[in-house]
């Protein structure tokens, strides 16, 4: 499949499409109207203005709109079937509920729905139609209407149209509805009873294997209802519950997924079929480390990425920018699984709705720090791309209110890094896949939404340790670890790997051992099979010999037993030392109490084993290091390990670290970026047999072999890595 762009589009209002088309940059996200107005009613004129305000600016302009299937202008629909419509139950009775905090009105005779202001982002502001996922009526109409749009808007604007982002669910990127509240929990419709029983019937042999799962009597598949809010985690829930008594919580959030998966993946088929050939067709999808301060993937609808992947009917998956440190000073990830896409031949889209004014937009990320001068705004568009250059994902400028790449400086900066996008084409590829972060989209489902655990094993991990390691990471899911080819692993993170019965154990464990790679296992890896705690599934896993040391009392904090892997660790690190750090930067940072009355195992050693660190409360081992399975392997009883802990397990394993721990690196086998760390001088590895050439400033000279870089801390670079005598 060719590529229709050199990486880099734009989304942005009509009146500043200039700032863009001077930059380089000719396509262009917006919002389209479905137009489906009334039962077999459809209007497109709006849609066609803003085509036209788009297109009309120049004949190289492109267009990548988005179709939001659920937006205002379909709130008709509910009023239609109101018993096809997606139901809440309150969390604090239990009740079906109308209203709820963080939840979107239902539809009222009536009120008038129609979008108002400007037709360009509309659609994104108003109330949305809430049915249900798993409504069969609502699949089969939209599925009309999408392909009705799709075909009206390709045959009226042939040859313009790049792509379709198709848009649904809270905030369009196919969460729940409700997912961002606690307060009400859906869905309890009509149809989604239906769909959890098929989807039940389809994966338990009878009634009664099901009743054994869940631990209670079942005669016959009417019988089954689906959990109520008081029997589904809450935020202040255990933080990995008791897969014996959460078993039905975890199939309904699973069922949940797969409804909206089915949605989403019949509105890319019709697409697809109404659609010029060059025209891609996906959404936003994946997002599996969310953000903080939200619910986990076990709730937001996004549990059947695997499945999704697997789609030939799904040409792209986007996502924003990670909204957890995005700013100044933080890092730049993907909150979707950008490798994983890339593995199954999919482009993936990074959505950089960057903050680049002095004007804090209190309402809006209030806790991301946007620069406050232009050399901080520009290296913040430096890392930005560089993310996206070094992972092989096209990226999407996001100009969300308007202006924001009009001042002359952040205008050169956007120009020349769309030089170097469109000079060197060949620099945007993933990377060789030498570290893995393997997340199980299986054990999802158990993690506690927004528990103070959940925050440190994704988002913080992800954004200030993997990404400070100095080296880069391929974050991937297990399933394509185990039934796809990963010559060039070296080092395997093994993340959430909590379900791991005998048959996952074995082929686990011949992944590793045909690649000779080194495994770190985290928290609770085998922990749980067959539905139940099992410590010494845990052990056959990871190779030591473990047990349960009581649940935790506040901060996870470790005290450094050995030099070696070590070095460089303080005394005691852990959750503590991490709020120290961070705290003040990331909002909703868990408290001590938050991580409170979470179970913690331990090490008991054995010979041959390697003592690195001990639970500073306590004389277990939490990590250490073994070769017992027949490949180095690490276990970490903790959610994460520091940066200086990642790098020199790293360096043992034989991965190629550009730089030491502390510095942000996204790095590809021709291309480097480099956020520089606290430190005023940063030495810089060249891989062997590369040079690097600055590619910011191309008069500068390039740098032979290994050189020490002298900046700003903070502060961020581009090379092209060429072969040396090149």
């Amino acid at each position: 499949m060719s590529d229709p762009v050199t990486g880099i589009l734009a989304y942005t209002y009509p009146e500043h499409i200039r700032d863009f088309l001077s930059a380089g940059i000719n396509v262009f996200r917006f919002s389209l109207p479905l137009g489906w107005k009334a039962p077999g009613s459809f209007d497109y004129a709006d849609g066609d203005k803003t085509m036209d305000a788009f297109c009309g600016a120049g004949p190289e302009v492109k267009a990548f709109p988005m179709i939001w299937i659920d937006g205002p202008e379909t709130k008709w629909w509910e009023l239609e079937y109101p018993d096809e419509v997606a139901l809440m139950r309150s969390r604090e009775g239990g009740e079906i509920c109308r209203e709820a905090p963080g939840v979107r009105e239902y539809a009222k005779q009536g009120e008038d729905y129609t979008p108002k202001g400007d037709a360009f982002d509309r659609l994104h502001q108003g109330v949305p139609c809430m049915h249900s996922f798993a409504s069969e009526i609502w699949r089969e109409q939209a599925g009309k209407a999408v392909r009705r749009a799709v075909a009206h808007y390709s045959s009226k604007f042939p040859g313009r149209i790049a792509g379709f982002y198709l848009c649904a669910g809270l905030s369009h990127e196919w969460f729940n509805w409700g997912n961002y509240t606690d307060d009400a929990l859906f869905d309890y419709s009509t149809p989604m009873l239906a769909y959890f029983r098929r989807w039940l019937s389809a994966r338990y042999a009878s009634p009664a294997e099901l009743g054994r799962a869940w631990g209670r009597a079942i005669a016959s598949w009417d019988d089954v209802e689906p959990p109520m809010p008081a029997e589904r985690p809450a935020a202040d829930s255990s933080a990995l519950p008791d897969p014996a008594k959460n078993a039905s919580a975890a199939d309904f959030a699973a069922a949940l997924s797969d409804a909206q998966a089915d949605c989403f993946l019949l509105l890319c088929r019709a697409a697809s079929e109404a659609a010029a050939p060059e025209s891609l067709v996906g959404g936003f999808y994946g997002y599996w480390w969310n953000q903080t301060d939200f619910p986990c993937p076990a709730r937001n609808g996004h549990l059947a990425l695997q499945r999704v992947l697997d789609s030939p009917d799904v040409d792209f998956l986007a996502s924003p920018l990670d909204y957890s440190l995005r700013g100044v000073g933080g890092v730049t990830s993907s909150q979707a699984m950008g490798g994983a896409a890339l593995q199954h031949g999919k482009r993936f889209i990074n959505s950089a709705d960057v903050k680049l004014s002095q004007e804090k937009h209190s309402w809006w990320q209030s806790f991301v720090r946007v620069p406050e001068n232009d050399d901080e705004a520009v290296d913040l568009l430096k890392r930005d791309f560089g993310f996206s250059m070094a992972e092989g994902h096209w990226h999407s400028w996001v100009d969300l209110f308007g202006g924001a790449f009009s001042r002359p400086a952040v205008k050169s900066a956007l120009r020349r890094l769309q030089q170097i996008a469109a000079k060197y084409p060949d620099l945007r590829r993933p990377p060789k896949a030498r570290a893995l972060v393997v997340i199980d989209e299986l054990s999802l489902r158990l993690v506690t939404p927004s528990s103070g655990l959940w925050t440190l094993l994704f988002p913080v991990q992800k954004q200030w340790n993997l990404h400070r390691s100095g080296f880069p990471w391929t974050i991937i899911t297990l399933d394509d670890f185990l039934h796809r080819d990963w010559p060039d692993a070296h080092l395997v993170n093994f993340v959430n790997v909590f379900e791991a019965d005998e048959t996952r154990r074995e082929a686990t464990h011949a992944k590793l051992l045909a690649s000779a790679a080194t495994a770190i296992w985290n928290l609770y890896p085998g922990y749980i099979a067959r539905g139940r705690f099992d410590i010494a599934r845990a052990a056959a896993l990871t190779g030591f010999h473990l047990s349960r040391i009581g649940d935790s009392t506040g901060d996870w904090n470790f005290s450094a037993t050995a030099a070696g892997l070590s070095a460089g660790v303080p005394g005691e690190y852990g959750s503590a030392a991490l709020r120290d750090l961070c705290g003040a930067r990331m909002r909703h940072y868990p408290s001590p109490e938050q991580l409170a009355r979470s179970q913690r195992l331990g090490i008991q050693p054995r010979e041959g084993d390697e003592p690195l660190s001990r639970w500073a409360d306590d004389p277990a081992i939490a990590l250490a290091g073994t070769s017992r399975p027949g490949f180095p392997s690490f276990f970490n009883a903790g959610p994460l390990l520091p940066d200086t802990v990642l790098h020199s397990i790293a360096r043992r394993a034989g991965i190629h670290c550009h730089a030491p721990a502390g510095n942000t690196v996204y790095a590809n086998d021709r291309f480097l970026c480099i956020q520089t760390g606290r430190a005023q001088e940063t030495a810089i590895r060249v891989p062997e047999g590369k040079i690097a050439r600055n590619l910011w400033d191309q008069s500068a000279p390039s740098a032979p072999g290994d050189f020490l870089l002298r900046a700003a801390p903070e502060s961020v670079h581009l090379w092209r890595l060429d072969d040396a005598g090149v």
